[in-house]
């Protein structure tokens, strides 16, 4: 089985634990009876690894979490059932369809991000309405210049934003890439842009193990319609 983890949708406080205690959980969460059948867990981490060309700090780190203890056995159990499955992780930086091509710049800092909205003062709730420090904050970011006379500064030079980009895309091409080969596969996420890929591959006969990350988190009803029985979600509580 595969397991594609879009893991800048974990939540942070579990990553926060750690890369071992994610995997331990998102399998886990999966359980014995999907696993009962695989011996083997391949899970891929996709995120936002490369800045430019370069492995980014982060991407290095979860690397280095990964060299510490996968490939493993994960001992499985949900009450009678039991079961240990190997679990072999790896960074998503290519397709597995093309895995000698990695997929470059997927990290971007981006500059002042447009489309801001700012509610101007007075501001409710705001128990210092006469001297709160907040008070001239919508004119820098919606005029986007200091309102100071005299200062230059524009917002861009200290507000940014990282940013992944073709994550989506690259979890949704393995996706189709393994119902093409017939491999079983779950998806880790609770991104409602994964649904079209899911949506597809259901369509071509798959079965889909879908994982959420979020407490709470669950596929819209209306979403509903473009899915199938072949669908399964695990919802997170």
């Amino acid at each position: 089985m595969w397991l594609l983890v879009d893991y800048a949708n974990v939540a942070l406080i579990e990553k926060r634990r750690g890369l071992p205690f994610v995997v331990h959980m998102l399998i886990d969460r999966i359980g014995p009876a999907h696993l009962k059948d695989h011996q083997t867990v391949n899970i891929r981490l996709y995120d936002g690894w490369y800045e430019g060309d370069v492995l980014s700090k982060h991407a290095q780190d979860i690397a280095a979490e990964i060299d510490g203890f996968s490939p493993s056995p994960i001992a499985v159990r949900n009450g009678d059932q039991s079961l240990v499955v190997k679990t072999n992780v790896e960074l998503a930086r290519s397709l597995i369809s093309n895995p000698s091509k990695d997929i470059l710049h997927t990290y971007r800092v981006r500059g002042f991000p447009s489309g801001l909205k700012c509610t101007v003062a007075p501001f409710d709730g705001c128990t210092a309405q006469n001297h709160c420090p907040w008070h001239d904050l919508p004119d820098f970011l919606l005029q986007r210049k200091c309102p100071t006379d005299g200062c230059n500064l524009h917002p861009k030079q200290i507000i940014s934003r990282a940013e992944q980009k073709i994550v989506d895309t690259m979890l949704t091409s393995d996706m189709i890439e393994l119902c093409l080969r017939e491999e079983d596969f779950t998806i880790a996420s609770s991104d409602d842009d994964m649904l079209p890929g899911i949506s597809l591959a259901l369509s071509r006969g798959a079965s889909v193990i879908h994982l959420q990350t979020r407490p709470g988190q669950v596929t819209a009803e209306h979403y509903f319609e473009i899915l199938s029985e072949r669908y399964v979600q695990i919802k997170v509580d």
